[in-house]
């Protein structure tokens, strides 16, 4: 039985080789046109695909005797429904795998302080809100900077406490949260602040904007601060949602909702600075949204991955993995600006994400919500948003040595 085992993983591996077919594929039933494995400098998926082949090839060699039948082109797969054959099979058994490991280690949702509580005789709000504009002028490069906090909140008077809005007028249709991995931006913020305010506003939404600070001097860890907004927000109301939203990026078109999606959504499809094109068809970074049980299904993101780059495909992984679709908004209304800005230092990119993209499935059931550890050191309730001031722990690097030497007072 165990040789029988190993000889259809062995069939399946080659067949991911010999067809070129890496891992990342296997879930992607992409819906544009658009190359899967393009990205941001070309290279990325490359060597990702690269370090998967030279490891199934060095699997399959492990014992040539038993595997000699499936390393041989003419003895391999015979045609292609053979081929989608063993492609399902293996899909099929690492899915339901995963899941039922997902299941049985699964995130409970803390309990909220208040939950949402409209009068009764208010009618929904419209399906299609009135005030909405359509495309926006968004300025980044403001003369004197973007305005103040204060000056910020006294146009928005409506905001409670913590940059919390809803109508007064109609039940929001969605409650929304908006969370926001941050660190040193306070420019970005206070751009994104002026114009996101008013638009999710118009779009009638019950939403609050979390800003998740991270304090520690660690590398920085986006995914994680994801976590931590999540948990932390559902600690306060029973959000339906949330959005999860770089700070650099500004909607430049209303009409691209902010509300709950049915599945995964990926919503920075046109921006700017990249001429307004989808990356790749796999991207699902910048802004997403999903609704809460998805995200509590999914274990949330990944928490191991410090430094830049790796997290968005982790949670493409997870999300095919789970046989969820993603969704996109049309790229005529979901259009952004993106605020320039230099790399800092402590977001280099991450030189183990390749190495961590190759076992995201087996990462699914153990690594997210469910591992989480973080320290809340401050909890600011602002006018125009809540920050949430978090140490997240170490990121596995070695720490600099003090000597005594060093110790000892300077003469």
């Amino acid at each position: 039985m165990k040789e029988s085992t190993n000889l259809t993983i062995g069939k399946i591996f080659y067949v991911l080789v010999f067809f070129q077919f890496p891992l990342l594929h296997i879930f992607h039933k992409g819906h544009t046109s658009i190359p899967l494995f393009a990205s941001y400098d070309g290279n990325y998926y490359k060597t990702l695909v690269k370090e998967l082949s030279s490891d199934i090839w060095e699997f399959i060699n492990e014992d040539q005797k038993k595997l000699a039948s499936i390393q041989s082109k003419n003895e391999g797969i015979k045609d292609s429904k053979e081929y989608e054959l063993v492609k399902d099979s293996i899909s099929s058994f690492l899915i339901d795998t995963a899941l039922e490991d997902v299941t049985n280690n699964i995130f409970h949702l803390p309990e909220p302080e208040k939950s949402h509580d409209y009068p009764s005789n208010w009618q929904n709000c419209l399906e299609t809100p009135p005030k909405l504009r359509g495309q926006i002028e968004v300025n980044l490069n403001q003369t004197n900077g973007p305005k103040t906090f204060p000056e910020i909140a006294s146009e928005s008077p409506a905001l409670k406490p913590g940059g919390h809005w809803s109508p007064a007028y109609c039940k929001a249709r969605n409650r929304v949260a908006i969370v926001i991995p941050y660190r040193d931006r306070e420019v970005h913020l206070r751009y994104f602040l002026i114009y996101m305010h008013k638009t999710l506003q118009r779009q009638e939404l019950d939403y609050q904007i979390f800003v998740v600070n991270q304090v520690d001097d660690n590398s920085f860890n986006r995914a994680k601060l994801l976590n931590v907004g999540f948990v932390e927000a559902m600690k306060m109301y029973d959000w339906q949602c949330f959005v999860f939203h770089d700070v650099d990026l500004v909607l430049e078109n209303d009409k691209c909702l902010y509300r709950c999606p049915e599945m995964p959504r990926h919503i920075s499809v046109a921006i700017d600075k990249f001429k307004y094109k989808l990356l790749y068809a796999a991207i699902f970074g910048g802004i997403t949204s999903m609704n809460t049980a998805q995200f509590t299904q999914l274990n949330g993101y990944s928490n191991l991955f410090w430094g830049w780059g790796g997290e968005d495909d982790d949670m493409f992984n997870r999300i095919r993995f789970a046989n969820m679709k993603i969704l996109r908004p049309p790229p005529t209304t979901a259009r952004f600006k993106m605020i320039k800005h230099d790399h800092e230092s402590s977001n280099k990119p991450n030189p183990k994400r390749f190495s961590l993209l190759k076992n995201s499935l087996s990462r699914m059931s153990e690594d997210g919500l469910n591992s989480l550890e973080y320290t809340v050191k401050a909890f600011h309730k602002l006018p125009t948003h809540t920050m949430i001031d978090v140490d997240l722990g170490s990121d596995g690097r070695p720490k600099a040595k003090v000597t005594i030497q060093q110790l000892r007072p300077q003469t």
